[in-house]
């Protein structure tokens, strides 16, 4: 597998697609595929794949996407971002 490999962005693209082919799972695909984009240095791949997990209904999922969309942003010095995203995440009552 890419995964063992250490192929991880060969591997996140074909989570993308896992992803659209089973729908009851999707989400958990695509977040596997953003953390595997980032460990890639993929982080503009990333990025859209966690704000899109934002708008799901699963608290726990759209926490873990502000978290690392703050990592993120902390990571590519983006202040502006990441204090955004930061007030959202204390606003949430969820500790980082």
């Amino acid at each position: 597998t890419y995964e063992a490999l250490g192929q991880l962005k060969q591997a996140a693209s074909a989570l993308v697609i896992l992803s659209a082919v089973d729908k009851p799972n999707k989400t958990k695909w695509l977040a596997l595929a953003a953390d595997f984009y980032v460990l890639s240095s993929e982080n503009a791949k990333a990025k859209p794949i966690y704000e899109g997990l934002r708008q799901t209904g699963d608290s726990a999922l759209k926490n873990r996407a502000l978290m690392q969309l703050e990592q993120i942003a902390r990571n590519e010095n983006d202040t502006k971002k990441r204090e955004s995203l930061l007030r959202e995440i204390m606003a949430s009552g969820v500790q980082p």
